[in-house]
């Protein structure tokens, strides 16, 4: 392995960070078992969640959950 080789994979890592993707806006949003929450039929109503952004974490309790009119695809 050369040094830009290395490079490449150095900024390749830092791109696909967590912490970046969260700078661009993005959040992570967990359940009350701290599972990652990956679709709308992981909680129901009343659950309480913390979202990770950038700069914290916010809890909050759901108040209602609703499956979208495309299932996500467009």
């Amino acid at each position: 392995m050369c040094i830009s080789d290395f490079f490449f994979f150095i900024t390749t890592l830092h791109a696909l960070s967590p912490l970046k993707i969260m700078d661009r806006g993005y959040s992570l949003v967990y359940g009350q078992e701290k599972e990652l929450i990956k679709s709308f039929r992981q909680v129901a109503k009343g659950d309480k969640l913390e979202i990770d952004v950038q700069d914290g974490t916010i809890k909050c309790e759901v108040d209602s959950v609703k499956e979208r009119d495309n299932n996500g695809k467009d």
